[in-house]
């Protein structure tokens, strides 16, 4: 399953979400496979879900941002999804394979 993205970056974990280390909107992509997450800001990446710390959700201005964090690892990916039902979607299906949500991930995923 692919979640539709606008742009995507890469980030620091003691950073705040919105200060990036790369940023691409050339044609970044959020991938959800079986067992495995791909997603790309400038090359595409490849992790099992177990590699997944938490998954947070941060909404501005005309921004609908999926933000992972991982195990043992300082970088974050951000996706900024095209809208909202997307984001509610990719957000639910992350969930239903075993990543943790935070309490702000979870309240929009589950709005109707």
């Amino acid at each position: 399953m692919e979640i539709k993205l606008k742009a995507a970056f890469t980030g620091l974990t003691w950073l705040p979400s919105w200060i990036a280390l790369t940023t691409s909107n050339l044609s970044p992509h959020l991938i959800l496979e079986d067992d495995t997450i791909n997603y790309k800001v400038m090359r595409a990446i490849r992790r099992p879900y177990g590699d997944i710390a938490s998954v947070d959700f941060r909404k501005s201005w005309g921004t609908r941002n999926i933000i992972l964090r991982f195990n043992n690892s300082s970088t974050t990916f951000t996706g900024n999804v095209v809208n909202d039902e997307e984001a509610r979607v990719g957000l639910a299906a992350l969930r239903e394979r075993g990543c943790a949500l935070s309490s702000r991930a979870k309240a929009f995923a589950d709005q109707a």
